[in-house]
C-alpha cells in the first residue's frame, strides 16, 4: 500500500512556528527521521541520526536484536518512497537531552511504535537511540486506525483535511474532514481542490524536465536564450541552476515588502518579472542556494518560450490531461476552474483566521489539485506515463554547489 503524505499533510494550513526553539529543533529531527524514511532520503537520516546510532527491538524469538545504523539507512534507496505514515506522539526534554515516541503505520501490515533518545550534540539534536515495538494491522480494522489518525480534525470547525490511501495501485481510503470554508461551515468533500503552495514546484521542474527530455531545451542553456529581455550578467545563468535554486537572483519577496506589498495583495507574474529584470545576482551561480519564488517564476517562463505555449497551456495539455488529473489548475487572474476550494487558514489562541492571497505568481505556487489527482501524480511518478524513469530520477536527485558539496534543493 502506498500512502500519499502530501495529501494527509495539506490542511489548508501555513504552518506555526514552536515558541520553543529547542522543541522545534527535536521536532525537525523527528521529521528527518519520519519524512526521509518515508519518500527515500537517506541524506536526511544521516542528518537525524548520529554515526554510533542504533535500533533495538525484541524478536518474535524473545531474544534482544541489535541493528547496526548504517545498515538501517542503507535498506532507504534515494527517491524511492514508502509506504509509511509517521506522527510524533510524544516529546519530553531537559537541557541537552530529550526522550520522544514515535508511531510508524505500514497500511495493511504493521504499526510500530519507536522510542528515541536524542542529545543535542554540537548544535544539533541528533537520535542517539532507537528502541521499537509493533503490532500487526488486522485488514478489518485498518479504515478504524487510519480514522483515528484524523479524530482530531474531524469536526466542522477545522479547516479542511483529505486523506487517501493507495495499495497496489487501488485507492483503499479516502476521507474528507474538517470544513472547506469555517465561515459557512461548507463541509470538505474528496473533491475539494487545495492550493499546494511550493509543492507547486515539483510540476514546473517536471515540465522543464519533459521539454528537455523532448529535446526543445538543454538544462545548460543560458536562461537569456529564452528570456532576452533579461540582464547580461558577469556569469552565466543556465536552466539547472535556476531548477536548484542556485542562480544567485535574490528572492523577489524582499523587494515586495519593501514597497509595502503583503500575502494578500494581488501581485502579477509581469510585476513579478519587472523587479526580477532590476536583480543583480549576490553570489556566483552554483555557488550556493535561495530558497523563493525568484528561480521559479523564471522556469515556467521557461517553459512557456521552449514549448510556444502558456505555462498553463503547456502543464494543462502536456502534463495534467495526460494523466487524467482533471482537478488540478494553475490559478489565472480569474480563478478559472476553481470551484471547490479550501480556504486558507491560521491557526490562532482562538481558533484559526482566514487569510487572503493573492499572489498570482505561476512557477512558485498557485497549483490547486485534488487527492484524487495526486494519486494520480505519485503513481506517474513511481510507474511514468508522462514522462521516463530518468526524467524521475533526475527530479529527485540532489543538486551540487561548484564546489561539489550536496545541496538541501531537489529539483522540484
Amino acid at each position: 500500500m502506498l500512502f500519499i503524505p502530501m495529501v494527509i499533510l495539506h490542511f489548508a494550513l501555513i504552518g506555526q512556528v514552536s515558541p520553543e526553539p529547542e522543541l522545534a529543533g527535536i521536532k525537525a529531527t523527528l521529521l528527518d527521521y519520519i519524512e526521509g524514511t518515508a519518500k527515500g532520503q537517506p541524506a536526511r537520516l544521516r542528518k537525524a541520526f548520529h554515526p554510533d546510532f542504533n535500533l533495538y527491538t525484541v524478536n518474535d524469538s524473545d531474544s534482544l536484536w541489535i541493528r547496526d545504523g548504517e545498515a538501517y539507512i542503507g535498506y532507504f534507496k534515494e527517491g524511492k518512497s514508502n509506504n509509511r505514515i509517521g506522527r510524533i506522539l510524544d516529546i519530553d526534554y531537559e537541557g541537552n537531552a530529550a526522550t520522544a515516541k514515535v508511531e510508524i503505520t505500514v497500511p495493511g501490515w504493521r504499526v510500530f511504535t519507536d522510542y528515541f533518545l536524542l542529545l543535542n550534540y554540537l548544535g544539533d539534536w541528533k537520535i542517539v537511540h532507537k528502541s521499537y515495538s509493533w503490532r500487526d494491522i488486522v485488514p478489518a480494522d485498518e479504515n478504524a486506525h487510519l480514522d483515528s489518525i484524523f479524530a482530531s480534525v474531524d469536526r466542522p470547525n477545522h479547516p479542511a483535511v483529505v486523506a487517501l490511501a493507495l495499495h497496489k495501485g487501488e485507492v483503499v481510503y479516502k476521507r474528507a474532514f474538517g470544513s472547506s470554508n469555517l465561515t459557512h461551515k461548507i463541509p470538505t468533500t474528496v473533491n475539494t481542490q487545495f492550493e499546494l503552495s511550493t509543492m507547486s514546484r515539483q510540476f514546473t521542474a517536471f515540465a522543464i524536465l519533459l521539454l528537455e527530455q523532448q529535446g526543445r531545451l538543454s538544462l545548460s542553456d543560458d536562461i537569456r536564450k529564452y528570456l532576452p529581455s533579461l540582464p547580461v550578467y558577469d556569469e552565466v545563468i543556465t536552466i539547472d541552476h535556476l531548477l536548484s535554486t542556485s542562480s544567485g537572483l535574490s528572492d523577489i519577496w524582499p523587494m515586495l515588502e519593501m514597497q509595502g506589498i503583503t500575502d494578500e495583495d494581488v501581485v502579477t507574474q509581469e510585476e513579478a518579472l519587472s523587479i526580477i529584470r532590476k536583480l543583480d545576482p549576490v553570489f556566483t551561480p552554483g555557488e550556493d542556494y535561495i530558497y523563493g519564488h525568484t528561480d521559479q517564476v523564471l522556469l515556467a517562463e521557461i517553459v512557456a518560450k521552449a514549448s510556444g505555449k502558456g505555462f498553463m497551456d503547456f502543464m494543462e495539455e502536456d502534463v495534467f490531461l495526460p494523466l487524467d488529473m482533471t482537478g488540478t489548475k494553475i490559478k489565472d487572474a480569474e480563478g478559472t476552474g476553481l470551484n471547490n476550494m479550501a480556504e486558507h487558514y491560521l491557526p490562532t489562541d482562538s481558533g484559526f483566521r482566514k487569510t487572503n492571497s493573492d499572489l498570482q505568481l505561476q512557477g512558485p505556487i498557485n497549483v490547486y489539485s485534488t487527492a484524487d489527482d495526486l494519486a494520480k501524480w505519485e503513481l506517474n511518478l513511481l510507474n511514468p506515463r508522462v514522462g521516463n524513469e530518468q526524467l524521475i530520477q533526475k527530479l529527485f536527485t540532489s543538486c551540487r554547489t561548484n564546489d561539489g558539496s550536496t545541496m538541501y534543493a531537489l529539483r522540484g
